[in-house]
This record gives C-alpha cells, sequence and structure tokens, in this order.
C-alpha cells in the first residue's frame, strides 16, 4: 500500500506488477486503488510465479518441507488448473517460469525448465480470459518458447 503511494507521488500513472508474492496481494491493492480507498497509479496485478517441479522457485526437498511463494504445475492439466485458479482470484497477468536462474539451488540459469504446451496452456487460460502472460525466461530456448508460444512480457532474456 505504501508503495503504490510511493510510485504515484514519484509521477508514475500506471504499474504493472511481474509477480505477487501471495495470490491476492496484487489484486487487493489494485482494488483497493480502483475504488479510491488508497491513492496509487493504475495498476495491473499480477498472479505469484508459477513454476514446474525443481523449477524456479521450488525450494521444496523430500526430507525437509519448504514453503515457497511460487505456485507449482507440472504438465498442460496442472497449469490449467492453477492458471484458472489465479484468473479465479482476479489476476490481470499470469508470471510463468520458464527457465531457472543461477541463484537457486537446482534451478540453474542454463536450464529451460517448462515445456512448450505447458507455456501454450498458460496462454491459452490467458487469453480466454482477456488476461496477459508474463515470463521468467533466461536462456536462450526459454525465450524462444515463450515467443514461439505468445507470451506477452519476457523477463531477463540473458
Amino acid at each position: 500500500m505504501h508503495n503504490v503511494r510511493t510510485l504515484l507521488d514519484a509521477g508514475f500513472t500506471s504499474a504493472y506488477s511481474g509477480a505477487a508474492a501471495k495470490m491476492r496481494l496484487d489484486v487487493v491493492i489494485r482494488n483497493e486503488i480502483e475504488v479510491g480507498l488508497i491513492p496509487g497509479p493504475v495498476m495491473r496485478a499480477a498472479s505469484p510465479e508459477i513454476t514446474n517441479t525443481s523449477g524456479l522457485g521450488d525450494i521444496r526437498q523430500e526430507h525437509q518441507h519448504r514453503e515457497s511463494l511460487v505456485l507449482f504445475a507440472d504438465g498442460p492439466e496442472e497449469i490449467r488448473r492453477v492458471c484458472r485458479r489465479c484468473i479465479r482470484e482476479g489476476v490481470d497477468q499470469l508470471k510463468i517460469n520458464i527457465s531457472g536462474d543461477n541463484f537457486v539451488l537446482g534451478a540453474t540459469g542454463e536450464r529451460t525448465i517448462m515445456f512448450e504446451d505447458e507455456i501454450a496452456e498458460a496462454v491459452a487460460v490467458a487469453r480466454s480470459h482477456g488476461a496477459m502472460v508474463n515470463a521468467y525466461a533466461r536462456t536462450a530456448e526459454s525465450v524462444k518458447r515463450a515467443v514461439r508460444g505468445g507470451v506477452d512480457v519476457i523477463y531477463h532474456a540473458d
């Protein structure tokens, strides 16, 4: 809430969220701005990051359960279910993790984790609800998959 006020005070008239730390965090802030209860720029609310098992954000281990900021989905059917759940909760865009990153154990930046059919499913769900798709993509292959899949915003792309 304080950050959107800071954005507005700095002259920003709109904000596009890359991903939310919790499912309805962005949605609630966006809604409060829209009805005039808090000051802020026009805002598009994002889902939490959606990743595959062993993908970026999967810090779970068999011997030790850990909570994560991401939502997990393996295969097109699970991607569809998770994306629809995000849409139901009011997001304007979905965030998918197509590749890993070097700061996360097991999901290195050289790996492309999400398959094309999973990306296509996320995009199909988004399009059917008038939403957009953001992608975390560091590898060349992950960027190519994002482009082929119709992703709207590609982050990192190095």
